[in-house]
């Protein structure tokens, strides 16, 4: 009865395992809140938009207090017998998962190879993904760029985030691959008084009380721009029906207030300064439960 989280906040992460495995163990609490925190806190990207897809959807075990390290679990205990068994590094990713809810095609799964596939599994030897994370990502076939999901509770500021300040939500795959979540004009309410923590709801989003899954498309890039161009402090997000960006600036008087001067039908400044359309073949799950290009929101 509960929509997966998409990582970026620890409280939804944290509400979200006790609401559906009340009996979880201290083990796999304080593993997963391992896999969550670095060493300034609680981590955003640990489990990013892309990882979260893969891990809820994979299935966990049946045993309730032991859903991420139960039999047919996403994680598998490789460490020392006496080893630290809420130690990420103890851990490697199980290919044989249970209870999945979605079947992942194993060669679209970021997996890298054993190093030594004659040896036992142990702490030099798991399966992981190829960036070296517990969790791979799943990509579009033939692509590299993977799909991401973003959960509308936190949609825009994450105010649990303590590796920086302020956070807004969104994916980098790499510094000019960067996806946030889309914008509709739909219903674009008047006038208001923004600050940080209000700003990116300055207009309305698709999707407002579900999810928003995005695809890079053919081109197996998301975009450039994600923050404000004028202000870098402030993030940006595009607006489907006219590709115009919404640039967060809490000294505007509304949302449409925010809607950048130059940028529309989904221009963009890449790195060389050149005008790109990126996002023109992105794929989304909101119109309509069809899966259209944001080119397509263009035409309706």
């Amino acid at each position: 009865g509960d929509l997966p989280p998409d990582g970026s906040s620890w409280v939804v992460m944290q509400r979200h395992f006790n609401r559906c495995f009340g009996r979880i163990s201290g083990v796999d609490s304080a593993l997963l809140n391992n896999m969550s925190h670095g060493g300034g806190g609680f981590d955003p990207t640990a489990i990013d938009r892309a990882r979260c897809i893969v891990l809820f959807l994979g299935g966990f075990s049946s045993d309730e207090t032991r859903p991420l390290t139960g039999p047919g679990c996403p994680l598998q205990y490789v460490g020392p017998a006496n080893g630290d068994r809420t130690l990420p590094a103890n851990y490697q990713y199980n290919i044989d998962r249970q209870n999945r809810m979605m079947e992942f095609e194993m060669n679209r799964l970021t997996l890298a190879q054993l190093p030594d596939p004659n040896s036992p599994p142990g702490p030099g030897n798991r399966v992981l993904s190829l960036d070296g994370a517990l969790i791979p990502k799943y990509l579009p076939a033939g692509k590299t760029t993977p799909y991401v999901y973003f959960d509308s509770r936190t949609y825009g500021f994450i105010p649990d985030s303590t590796v920086a300040n302020p956070v807004y939500n969104g994916y980098a795959h790499t510094s000019d691959n960067v996806i946030r979540p889309y914008k509709t004009l739909a219903n674009a309410p008047g006038g208001g008084s923004f600050n940080p923590t209000n700003v990116a709801e300055a207009l309305r989003w698709h999707n407002p009380d579900t999810f928003q899954i995005i695809a890079a498309g053919q081109d197996d890039h998301f975009g450039n721009i994600a923050f404000n161009p004028d202000n870098n402090d402030y993030p940006a997000y595009f607006v489907t029906e006219s590709g115009q960006l919404m640039a967060c600036n809490p000294s505007a008087a509304s949302g449409p207030a925010m809607l950048h001067p130059t940028i529309s039908q989904f221009q963009e400044r890449s790195i060389n300064s050149s005008w790109e359309n990126t996002h023109l073949d992105n794929l989304s799950n909101f119109n309509d439960g069809r899966q259209l290009r944001m080119e397509d929101n263009l035409q309706l």
